[in-house]
């Protein structure tokens, strides 16, 4: 009799567990569809609120300002030799401006310079004056002057911007030269740059390659970046003949310089830095890579220089 008592107990205790877990599982069962909608109502908003702030911190608009246009049209001309339908000395100069106001940085400055316009407006010209920026006053004169005409408080036309910019122009208008994207929203400083960020002609090629990585360069862009020196000539390098050009065709962008620079042909002198990282193992290779590859190339320094650090809000 007690066995068959504890026999029912047991089977009660049973009927209620089960009872129990029914229970659970038709609520769970029943709140899972509530708890999912809510789940995915709230993402769905917290998605929406993302977005719509991370357009507003970070959208760039797609229209250019008109000011541009009609600088672009000053430089167009500024830039372009009539005579011999191939870009000139000015658009040299505007090329490596652009880059020297931007390369006098690396990474470790983090927000701190580069691209701010200090090439031309530091105090008493401590930058433009270095030995690593001669060559660069004549075009720096005229690129101020030109900010200071179209620069308006309805539109406004920093320095640094207008750098950039100009290079660009100038790479567009040497014949073969690939359209830029091109950033405006820079602000001018007129602290100096740091010295020593630039590159040294006469560096070694392990010394230039590091300094290249540390602003953010690996060995295809630097390779391809060095293209630009398609359309220089040398002033300022001794054992150079002044106005020396680096490839038979300087006033065409094309990728002849490559060639030209591992077998130099007469009239064309190459800079002690580009055969050092010509012979790189690392960068020699990318550099051999461009021989022949105008497309290839074209397409690798366009991204490389869009790419550039500090680029800023609104695309051009």
């Amino acid at each position: 009799m007690l066995l068959s008592n504890a026999v029912i107990l047991l089977a009660v205790g049973s009927v209620q567990a089960t009872s129990f877990t029914e229970y659970i599982s038709d609520t769970y069962d029943h709140l899972k569809p509530r708890v999912a909608e809510t789940y995915e109502s709230i993402s769905t908003r917290a998605a929406g609120t993302y977005n719509t702030i991370n357009t507003k911190l970070f959208a760039r608009k797609d229209s250019c300002p008109p000011v541009w246009t009609s600088i672009a049209a000053e430089l167009k001309t500024m830039y372009w030799d009539p005579a011999t339908k191939q870009c000139n000395d000015d658009a040299r100069a505007a090329i490596r401006e652009a880059f020297h106001d931007c390369g006098a940085w690396q990474k470790s400055n983090g927000l701190v310079g580069g691209c701010d316009g200090s090439l031309i407006l530091s105090v008493g010209n401590d930058e433009l004056l270095r030995g690593e920026n001669n060559g660069l006053q004549d075009i720096s004169t005229k690129l101020l002057a030109l900010q200071q005409k179209y620069n308006k408080s309805s539109t406004p036309v920093s320095v640094a911007d207008l750098i950039q910019f100009s290079g660009n122009i100038a790479v567009v208008t040497c014949p073969g030269g690939p359209q830029i994207k091109t950033y405006i929203g820079r602000r001018d400083s007129s602290v100096p740059a740091p010295p020593g960020l630039l590159p040294d002609v006469h560096a070694p090629a392990a010394d230039l390659y590091k300094l290249f990585q540390d602003k953010g360069f690996d060995a295809k862009e630097l390779a391809a970046l060095l293209g630009a020196h398609s359309t220089s000539k040398t002033f300022h390098v001794p054992e150079i003949p002044v106005g020396a050009q680096q490839d038979t065709t300087p006033g065409l962008w094309d990728v002849k310089y490559y060639q030209d620079t591992l077998t130099p042909p007469q009239g064309v002198f190459v800079l002690p830095s580009d055969k050092a990282l010509a012979a790189h193992p690392e960068v020699g290779k990318e550099f051999k890579g461009f021989v022949g590859g105008q497309g290839k190339w074209t397409g690798d320094f366009a991204k490389a220089q869009s790419d550039r650090l500090h680029e800023s809000d609104s695309e051009i």
